[in-house]
């Protein structure tokens, strides 16, 4: 089992323990509580506080610290900076992997738009349009 995998298989057994120790605790809390008040009003009690809780959370969680446009505006800005990089990134990933080939694209790149610069601007365009 790789890595990956198994942080994953740990990461649901995290979460289904967590799950049981949280029912064992609401058990163990609702018996204590009994002796005093009763099965019934333990068991209203203990529901009761994991639904204060859980509303608590749900709150701090959804409260929003920014305006909707903020979070858009910061959103846009995010994703427009990493889509700026990537090409670049891609590049010199290529370039650092196969620099032999690299030049030889280049010289014939070259060698082709010097031989026929008009022809080679409108196939250049006619590329870009299509990969838009």
């Amino acid at each position: 089992m790789d890595r990956t995998k198994r942080r994953i298989a740990l990461g649901v057994c995290g979460a289904l323990f967590g799950f049981a120790g949280a029912l064992a605790l609401s058990i163990a809390a609702t018996l204590a509580l009994a002796q005093w008040v009763g099965m019934v009003y333990a068991t209203l009690i203990v529901g009761s506080a994991y639904t204060l809780l859980s509303f608590v959370c749900a709150y701090v969680f959804l409260r929003p610290s920014k305006t909707t446009e903020e979070e858009v505006d910061s959103i846009e800005s995010v994703t427009a900076d990493a889509l700026a990089d990537l090409p670049f990134d891609t590049i010199e990933a290529i370039i650092r992997k196969r620099p032999i080939a690299t030049i030889g694209l280049a010289l014939a790149a070259g060698y082709v738009g010097m031989r026929d610069p008009d022809s080679t601007v409108r196939h250049a365009q006619n590329m870009l349009f299509r990969l838009l």
